[in-house]
Parts: structure tokens; C-alpha cells; sequence
């Protein structure tokens, strides 16, 4: 899971793939939102991020796997395709 607007459209489309059996990777640098400045309720950009990264870290759903982690150590390998034979 990468994206824009983290506290949005990336947290709603993390909890939706999880509530539909999806397993979760989260690319901890994969995502971020609006730079705006830590007042009037807003949270900085910054920290919204590491807020959510902390939450899909320790976040439980029962029978999926969610992990967390920098986009160097995300394997984008496409798996074999299992021979039809």
C-alpha cells in the first residue's frame, strides 16, 4: 500500500483491503499528505505519517498479515506462475 492523503484515502483503502481478506504491506515511505503546520487540530504531515506506520505496526486483524516496511526491503517480484501442467 502506497498513496497520497494518509490519514484518508491510504488508511480507508489499508482497512478495506484488510476487512476483505487481504494480507497488508504498508510501504512505511511510500506514503504521505498536505504539508501544513502543526495547529488548529491539523497534525504535521510528518508525524501523520509516522502516527499511521506506528498503527499498522501494531494493529491486529484476526487472520491477516500486515506488515510494515521501507520500500527497499518490499519484494515487487511478481511470483512464478505455476506451470498448468
Amino acid at each position: 500500500m502506497t498513496g497520497f492523503a494518509t490519514e484518508f484515502c491510504v488508511d480507508s483503502t489499508a482497512r478495506q483491503a484488510l476487512s476483505r481478506g487481504y494480507d497488508l504491506v504498508l510501504v512505511a515511505d511510500g506514503h504521505t499528505t498536505s504539508a501544513r503546520p502543526d495547529v488548529d487540530g491539523f497534525v504535521a504531515s510528518d508525524r501523520a505519517v509516522l502516527h499511521h506506520n506506528a498503527i499498522y505496526r501494531h494493529i491486529g486483524f484476526p487472520g491477516r498479515s500486515i506488515r510494515v516496511l521501507p520500500a527497499a526491503d518490499v519484494d515487487f517480484t511478481a511470483p512464478p506462475v505455476p506451470d498448468p501442467a
